[in-house]
């Protein structure tokens, strides 16, 4: 992941209004130390598709589908020739998940 990751989506609180709820670098490396813990948060075999959308040079377009979301991503290549995510548009699949 780039420092200046953007992980975004649309949400909708309780009372019905909406907003696109962002999540950073720093706030993705803790769900990554956290997450899955207890290891029972995917399949046994989970599904992942990945499907690169556009690529030039520096940049690229990448879809990611889960079993329980799809990601749409955009990388940049770095001066150390590594690709890393900057931007991230996801969703559930079941768009009932998106709300508290």
């Amino acid at each position: 992941m780039h420092p200046e990751l953007a992980k975004r989506t649309h949400w909708q609180q309780k009372d019905g209004s909406e907003f696109i709820m962002q999540t950073s670098f720093d706030t993705m490396l803790k769900v990554a130390k956290n997450y899955n813990k207890n290891g029972d948060k995917f399949e046994d075999n989970p599904k992942v598709e990945i499907e690169v959308l556009a690529l030039d040079k520096r940049i690229a377009s990448v879809k990611l589908t889960a079993d329980d979301w799809v990601d749409y991503m955009h990388l940049v290549k770095n001066d150390k020739n590594q690709w890393q995510i900057i931007n991230v548009l996801w969703q559930y699949h079941d768009i009932k998940k998106h709300s508290y």
